[in-house]
């Protein structure tokens, strides 16, 4: 388990290197404050303790579904299952302390049993096909930015948008400058 560890450990530092130390700085306070805030509501409210083991369960398997090392973990470690079983035990170990700070001893155990059990779900299978549907969305906002560059509209978004915040106390100004930039649309698509 060492060795596993170590390896977890040169990943988690090479990934940190390539992201960037100081974003993982600037973001990590935000969101350990959001994810905290989120846990000890959950945790103080009777019924809402009891969403946090299947939401952990959930978030731990959308992580293990999609980690990369997994066929390398088969080839070189067959027996791995048990020791993601302790690292999904570990990751979810904050959330069990909140709930046994706030005296949810039945939520606490479920969400310790519940997390470990991601560890024996397969792996996410790729998909053999390239060829993707089209995308409605995207061939409008490829339509739009299109569009933006060829007349300069972004300019006219700006100055609307401006103008709206400007005027804000005016309940009409957001509804004129939205009605301004459905009749700039038209114009240009029409």
């Amino acid at each position: 388990m060492k060795f596993y560890f170590r390896l977890r450990l040169r990943i988690l530092s090479r990934q940190l290197a390539e992201l960037g130390w100081w974003r993982g700085l600037l973001l990590a306070p935000v969101l350990v404050a959001a994810i905290g805030n989120g846990l000890v509501g959950l945790a103080r409210h009777e019924t809402g303790q009891w969403v946090v083991p299947p939401l952990l369960l959930l978030l731990v398997l959308s992580q293990h579904r999609r980690r990369a090392d997994l066929d390398f973990l088969h080839l070189s470690a067959p027996g791995f299952r048990p020791w993601l079983a302790v690292e999904y035990a570990l990751w979810s170990g904050p959330a069990v302390l909140v709930l046994l700070r706030f005296g949810r001893v039945g939520a606490a155990l479920l969400t310790l049993v519940l997390g470990p059990l991601a560890a024996w779900v397969p792996a996410a299978r790729t998909q053999a096909t390239t060829r993707h549907g089209r995308s409605v969305f995207r061939s409008e906002a490829f339509e739009w930015v299109s569009g933006f560059r060829q007349a300069g509209l972004w300019v006219g978004w700006l100055a609307l948008v401006l103008a709206a915040g400007w005027w804000r106390p005016y309940p009409v100004a957001p509804a004129l400058a939205l009605g301004a930039w459905v009749l700039l649309l038209t114009a240009l698509y029409a």
